[in-house]
């Protein structure tokens, strides 16, 4: 009989887990009369026992408008995207997100690419954030996106993932 308490008294420490990764999907984040950036970012920790890492992630692809003006069409340029893992204080009075690790800016042309996996492609980043570096507590990942427009970086936008408890 205490076998079976044990047993159920695990599986709810596992059930209770939180997820892995989270990510905020797929935003727009820069347009203009012929183009729109997109951009996504995620976060994950790592699960003992499983092939998950410590990872911030960010990606962006370029489109430009169909005749419909959804941003869906294949674009070519060049931009940048740079990852921020960043963790979460609070004391008495009030709380705050704070940079743990930077990617530093990767740049990369977009495109569209055809064969067996067909879709646009953009820069983008993996950073390995060491888990709690910075020590236990909710963290997040915050992608920001520039694109290069008539020779200057146009400021694109950021886009934040959903938090994640990472010790």
């Amino acid at each position: 009989m205490a076998l079976c308490g044990v047993l159920v008294a695990s599986s709810v420490v596992v059930t209770a887990q939180p997820a892995g990764a989270v990510s905020s999907g797929w935003k727009t984040v820069y347009s203009d009369l012929f183009v729109c950036l997109k951009g996504t970012t995620a976060i994950t920790r790592r699960i003992p026992g499983t092939l998950d890492g410590n990872h911030a992630t960010a990606d962006a692809n370029l489109f430009g408008y169909a005749l419909d003006r959804s941003c869906t069409r294949a674009a070519t340029g060049y931009g940048r995207v740079r990852v921020e893992a960043e963790r979460y204080y609070e004391n008495d009075d009030t709380s705050w997100w704070s940079t743990c690790r930077d990617s530093g800016w990767k740049y990369a042309a977009f495109g569209w690419r055809d064969g067996p996996f067909p879709g646009p492609y953009g820069p983008s980043v993996l950073l390995d954030y060491g888990g709690a570096v910075c020590g236990a507590s909710y963290y997040r990942a915050e992608a920001f996106f520039e694109y290069l427009k008539d020779g200057a970086w146009t400021v694109a936008g950021s886009v934040r993932s959903p938090s994640i408890w990472v010790d």
